[in-house]
């Protein structure tokens, strides 16, 4: 989220990349409230991620193309696919264990 919040200061020039990431998120955190509701803290909650953050980064990934955006808005792009990857990576793992069995709750028992 620190990266999202970031990333729509430095948009400013690019205010539909900010918008598309701001609502992404903003269906993310909505989406991710609901699913910890019905399930709990389980693996499975990394399904959210994948659905809205896949196709985010295929987005930025194409506005890469444009030779219009500047150099310092091009490496913060790739800042935040990176920020994103490294998200994804963790959450397509945790919902290959959920769908393979791994379904007991990741909360810390006190």
């Amino acid at each position: 989220m620190v990266g999202t919040f970031i990333s729509l200061l430095l948009f400013r020039h690019t205010r539909l990349d900010a918008l598309i990431i701001l609502v992404t998120n903003i269906a993310v955190f909505f989406s991710m409230t609901w699913l910890f509701q019905k399930l709990g803290y389980v693996r499975l909650l990394g399904i959210i991620h994948v659905i809205f953050w896949i196709p985010l980064a295929i987005y930025l990934f194409k506005r890469l193309q444009n030779r219009l955006i500047t150099a310092p808005i091009r490496q913060i792009i790739w800042l935040f696919l990176a920020m994103m990857a490294v998200s994804l990576v963790f959450d397509i793992a945790d919902v290959a264990r959920y769908v393979a069995g791994e379904r007991e709750s990741l909360a810390l028992s006190q």
